[in-house]
């Protein structure tokens, strides 16, 4: 896994690495840049203009046909570009912060043909299965219903059916003849 680190302590590793120029008598060892390198990658990406710019910049001093003068010079010229570079980054890391990658989903992964043809058949498909789940349940309450219709209507024949027999042998006359009249 690899390690976080925030803005802060990006900051500090580029003033380090600014630090570390004062000690460099040449850049031949190629120690500092490929170190300096790593840094700016894991800070900017590959695909940044601070990594192309390192990547592409070579601070070796040809020693064999220099004066010592001269590789003095060339050494101290290297080392303010240097500097004015890492400054560079570190004021871009204050105002940017470090570089986090995309995260991608499955979606963007996916062309737009591809996508548009899974759609164009998957919204037909569920609103098809929508339907038929839809009649399936419709059906199945229809069903019931009529059960439950066939069952009330007995109950009401049942109701219906003629009164017992006590019920025939009172008159209708007898409550009139209690009365009086």
């Amino acid at each position: 896994s690899e390690k976080k680190i925030d803005t802060n302590q990006a900051i500090k590793i580029l003033t380090e690495q600014i630090d570390k120029l004062n000690t460099i008598s040449t850049f031949n060892n190629g120690v500092w840049r490929f170190q300096t390198i790593s840094y700016i990658e894991l800070f900017f990406s590959k695909e940044s203009a601070e990594y192309r710019y390192i990547n592409q910049t070579d601070f070796a001093v040809e020693t064999a046909y220099s004066t010592p003068g001269d590789i003095a010079q060339l050494v101290s010229r290297h080392k303010e570009s240097a500097k004015h570079f890492l400054i560079n980054c570190i004021d871009t890391l204050r105002i940017k912060g470090i570089y986090k990658p995309e995260k991608i989903n499955f979606l963007y992964r996916i062309k737009g043909a591809t996508l548009l043809t899974v759609i164009i058949f998957t919204i037909p498909g569920l609103l098809g299965i929508g339907t038929l789940w839809g009649k399936y349940l419709s059906d199945t309450q229809n069903v019931e219903l009529k059960i439950e219709v066939k069952d009330l209507k007995s109950e009401i024949e049942k109701l219906k059916s003629p009164l017992p027999k006590q019920a025939e042998a009172i008159p209708k006359n007898a409550g009139d003849s209690a009365s009086g009249k």
